[in-house]
């Protein structure tokens, strides 16, 4: 559910440390002539600590087999295996070896999980702000809203690589968002790309075939739309043109959505509650 749920705030520093050793994965294969789209270069300096504790575990021995490759090239394969067996803090001894950190790494969490606690606070002032008003919009919506699942929307933190994104939690509805300190996009608020990812885990967690080039479409045109209603964004073709660029996963390929954008018309709300009763199973 979006609009009468509890929000429950999660800042273990494992969601940052799984992103890190993903994104150092994706440099390695980039290295090797693989590019991923929609990736920056970046390189804060917290993450160059974690490079290199990870370099002088492994030189001393105390990092080893599974734990030496991060094996996941989805990065979302990687948050659902926390999310199911460390649901809460760090939760290390219930995580398979390749996620579990380094000796050396473990004292770096420590701090990053100190300065999450001070960043989510902004973070989650923005969206008591907002995030009410924006799901009372999405609220005339019932397939977003109906069903079984009554557990809490999850919304995990982790500092910024990217300078702003935001992943869909696998299976339930909830998102991995960085905490930025301001909107890096002034015309998209990042109030409004956390509501575009709940929405879109929302959707691919009730139609597992969702394809994902739609997901990102749809998700989109509906958090820009309540973004309208809150008075945070305009709603149009270009706006949206540049949320969906925006509000992609990082390494996730868009090319299908801006096909989607040039051949159709940008949907209004009724398009858009026409295709969810069309695709809801009877």
């Amino acid at each position: 559910m979006l609009s009468d749920t509890p929000i429950q705030w999660c800042n273990s520093p494992l969601w940052t440390y799984a992103v890190a050793r993903w994104w150092a994965g994706v440099e390695h294969r980039h290295d090797q002539g693989s590019h991923p789209e929609h990736c920056s270069n970046p390189n804060p300096p917290w993450l160059d600590r974690l490079r290199s504790a990870r370099k002088d575990d492994s030189a001393s021995g105390s990092s080893s087999g599974p734990q030496a490759d991060f094996p996941f090239t989805d990065i979302r394969d990687a948050f659902s295996k926390i999310e199911f067996l460390a649901p809460e803090a760090h939760g290390e001894a219930g995580l398979p070896e390749e996620l579990r950190p380094a000796a050396k790494e473990r004292s770096i969490l420590v701090e990053i999980e100190n300065e999450l606690g001070q960043r989510e606070g902004l973070l989650k002032q923005q969206w008591q702000a907002r995030g009410p008003g924006i799901c009372r919009w999405l609220s005339q919506f019932p397939l977003l809203n109906d069903g079984e699942d009554t557990s809490p929307t999850k919304i995990a933190t982790t500092l910024p690589i990217f300078g702003g994104a935001a992943w869909p939690i696998p299976n339930r509805t909830g998102t991995v968002v960085e905490t930025v300190l301001f909107d890096p996009v002034p015309s998209l608020p990042e109030v409004l790309r956390i509501a575009q990812s709940l929405i879109r885990s929302r959707l691919e967690s009730r139609w597992n075939q969702m394809d994902s080039s739609l997901a990102l479409t749809v998700a989109s045109t509906l958090a820009l739309a309540a973004g309208m209603y809150v008075e945070l964004a305009t709603f149009d073709s270009s706006t949206l043109e540049q949320a969906i660029q925006c509000w992609a996963c990082p390494g996730e390929n868009i090319g299908a959505a801006k096909k989607r954008l040039e051949s159709e018309k940008i949907p209004d709300v009724d398009a858009i509650r026409r295709w969810l009763e069309s695709v809801w199973p009877t």
